[in-house]
């Protein structure tokens, strides 16, 4: 998309090039206030980097609103924690494992011990699917 974008082909988006792809999509204000937030070292153009950043802050933005729409089913009582029971409630019907695995599952967890998982410790977990130790 950048490519696409960059018309002259010199490796950054003037402001032109960005409203020239946009197509009327966003006003002057709009383009002006998206030039000031991804234009970090403010030269007035967007760099591939600059560009790059900003698309990838979205991106992480999106994941973490669906990993708190995702923490939200666990936590059934709202009380911005996961207990045992609302941990075992969801999972046991899919995994059906023994009530020890679930304890050891939130110690292993639970940074701050008061044995329930918040939103941080949460991500901790999610972020740790799929990696290796």
């Amino acid at each position: 998309m950048f490519k696409t974008l960059d018309e002259n082909g010199d490796g950054k988006l003037s402001y032109e090039e960005i409203k020239k792809g946009l197509k009327g999509r966003a006003d002057e204000k709009e383009l002006t206030n998206l030039m000031l937030a991804i234009d970090t070292d403010n030269n007035g153009f967007i760099e591939y980097n600059e560009f790059l950043a900003a698309a990838m802050g979205e991106e992480l933005t999106f994941y973490k609103e669906r990993l708190q729409q995702a923490f939200s089913l666990f936590d059934k009582d709202h009380s911005g924690k996961i207990s045992l029971k609302e941990l075992k409630r969801i999972i046991r019907k899919e995994f059906g494992e023994e009530d020890s695995y679930w304890v050891k599952m939130i110690q292993d967890a639970d940074v701050n011990g008061d044995g329930e998982l918040d939103f941080s410790e949460f991500l901790e977990i999610m972020n740790g699917i799929g990696t290796t130790k």
